[in-house]
């Protein structure tokens, strides 16, 4: 099992008043598997989301990734963790827009990269995920110059780059139209097909939701 959540509480306090956003949620994501969690706006998606992926500290309840209980960790070991073992994809695309879309891929390896690593090898991984999500043409392009499913196409790159036991979606496709939607989840499908890719999509479309290998259904701050 890759990842695996028990008994997830989350609440958030505002004055005297406390809001409980999760309510006891337990789940489990085997490696090389496409998994969408689907629900109405504020069900809770997106905070179980930051949960699993190590971002947002849980009230109660423990988060297994890869057999080490995340927060049991140091925040500077579970950002460690996080950064160099799961990529993020979210619906504002969150590209740099001085820098090319090559060097917006190769940015998370820059950051991550040891004594001794030439970015000659960076940028020509860069190149053969531009080439796998089918927009290598665009290599020097800036993200003003490009549209919103080429963006996303570079996102998932980027994504890529660290070679993630797993990605998060956060409503990858919720800023593309039907079109580029269907270009984006032909791209994760073939991806986890052809490289093993694992896959977590936070969606509110069912339609989505549907290309996925299993899907869970939140509301209320429950898996029902």
């Amino acid at each position: 099992m890759l990842l695996r959540a028990d008994n997830i509480c989350k609440r958030y306090v505002n004055g005297n008043k406390s809001f409980e956003v999760l309510k006891g949620i337990g789940l489990s994501i085997k490696k090389s598997e496409i998994v969408a969690i689907v629900g109405p706006s504020g069900a809770g998606k997106s905070t179980l989301l930051h949960i699993l992926a190590g971002l947002d500290r849980p009230h109660k309840g423990s988060v297994v990734f890869d057999g080490i209980d995340l927060y049991s960790l140091s925040d500077s070991k579970r950002s460690f963790i996080r950064n160099r073992r799961i990529g993020f994809v979210f619906q504002f695309y969150y590209l740099l827009p001085e820098f090319s879309a090559l060097e917006n891929i190769m940015m998370p390896a820059m950051i991550n990269r040891k004594r001794g690593d030439r970015i000659n090898n960076f940028s020509d991984k860069a190149k053969t995920l531009l080439e796998r999500v089918k927009i290598k043409r665009r290599a020097d392009h800036k993200p003003s110059q490009l549209s919103g499913g080429e963006a996303q196409r570079v996102a998932i790159a980027r994504a890529l780059i660290n070679d993630p036991d797993v990605v998060f979606c956060d409503e990858p496709t919720g800023n593309l139209d039907s079109e580029n939607t269907g270009i984006i989840l032909k791209l994760i499908r073939d991806l986890n097909k052809k490289m093993k890719q694992t896959f977590l999509i936070v969606t509110h479309n069912e339609k989505v939701a549907g290309f996925a290998d299993r899907i869970l259904h939140i509301e209320d701050g429950k898996i029902k």
